[in-house]
């Protein structure tokens, strides 16, 4: 039986896992062996050489809760069969029941990180059962766990009130870029947007996509995968500027970092229904503003605290397509590389990875 500093678990395809692996490459960094569990799909990418080990789980379902069940008991039969661990953490709450378990069996420091408000996410706005089965494990795992931490200290403040224990904070920031060919940005005309992120509901992408009838000259990458990607495809098949829209699917960093570096304005529309998205500090805000883009985003608290700080940052208080559009030309019109500049910076200064390995150093190093 194989033994590991570090297990890491999460649902989604190691591939496009970026989040878990900046903090599983700050832990390997210090001599601490790690093994990392996800899922394999049909299209999953070869999975690039890492300083870790890798185990990818490959389902017979996909969606829904036959799912959650079949990668319950395979993961939990894996790590009872085949390997031990000092530290397991689970990622989000779809993975959170499988540390609980593995509790009854094994001693271990048992790790929570919620990358969003996983009940309160829109999917489940409006579905009463599953709600309150997703509250049920809440309720029961969350406080069972040992340490427990999230993206911000706004969403973590929301959830401490609701499961009465406290979370911590790793921040959703890359290693900042060294070196940025702003040339590539230059002329400015194709105006490029950019999407970058998981295809969901409530992610303003029916907005995004009818937006770009009124913006003559303007093209729109959309980067990933999810629950509505057939639905944003029919949407840009539909569309009058289906010519100047390409949806790339799912990506690498290596394969979307150079859409990046060419593009102008990056896109960050989420519902406020939802209070996952209201209190949440997207991952890709902080893409946007490390390769040197403006930023379209909601009018929501931790959007707010960048945009004091920001000038290329543009809020919108109103998810309608009128207010997108018209917001998109303000930028267009404003565009200033040397202003750009500046204000990435000043955010970088502010919110930069240094600060992040000082908080994975805290939670996990120092137990």
């Amino acid at each position: 039986m194989k033994g590991y500093d570090h297990i890491f678990i999460v649902t989604n395809d190691l591939s496009n896992e970026r989040r878990v692996k900046r903090i599983i490459d700050v832990i390997v960094g210090q001599d601490r062996s790690v093994l990392l569990i996800g899922r394999e799909l049909s299209d999953s990418a070869p999975l690039n050489d890492a300083d870790y080990a890798q185990h990818r789980v490959k389902c017979f379902f996909n969606t829904g809760p036959l799912f959650y069940l079949e990668f319950y008991l395979r993961v939990t039969f894996v790590i009872l069969r085949e390997c031990t661990a000092e530290h397991i953490t689970c990622n989000d709450l779809d993975t959170v029941l499988i540390g609980k378990t593995l509790k009854r069996f094994r001693q271990f420091h048992f790790y929570l990180d919620c990358h969003e408000w996983f009940e309160e996410v829109p999917e489940l706005q409006g579905n009463v059962l599953k709600k309150w089965i997703w509250k049920r494990i809440a309720k029961h795992c969350i406080p069972a766990t040992d340490s427990r931490y999230t993206v911000n200290s706004l969403i973590g403040e929301q959830m401490a009130a609701a499961y009465d224990c406290d979370f911590k904070v790793v921040q959703n920031i890359s290693p900042t870029l060294n070196t940025i060919n702003w040339d590539l940005k230059e002329p400015l005309y194709p105006v490029r947007l950019v999407y970058l992120g998981v295809l969901n509901e409530g992610r303003g992408l029916e907005s995004l996509i009818k937006s770009m009838d009124h913006l003559d000259g303007v093209v729109l990458d959309i980067i990933g995968d999810g629950d509505i990607a057939d639905q944003v495809k029919r949407l840009i098949d539909d569309s009058p500027a289906k010519d100047r829209i390409v949806l790339h699917g799912s990506l690498t960093k290596e394969e979307f970092m150079p859409l990046l570096e060419r593009a102008h304005v990056g896109v960050n529309l989420l519902e406020s229904s939802s209070k996952s998205y209201y209190y949440s500090s997207a991952n890709k805000i902080h893409d946007y503003i490390n390769h040197g883009l403006m930023v379209l985003t909601m009018d929501y608290p931790y959007h707010r605290l960048l945009a004091e700080s920001c000038d290329s940052i543009k809020l919108i208080d109103k998810l309608e397509d009128e207010v997108v559009v018209k917001n998109i030309k303000t930028m267009i019109d404003e565009y200033d590389s040397a202003g750009i500049k500046s204000g990435r910076i000043e955010v970088i200064q502010l919110y930069n990875w240094k600060k992040v390995v000082n908080e994975i150093y805290e939670i996990y190093l120092k137990q």
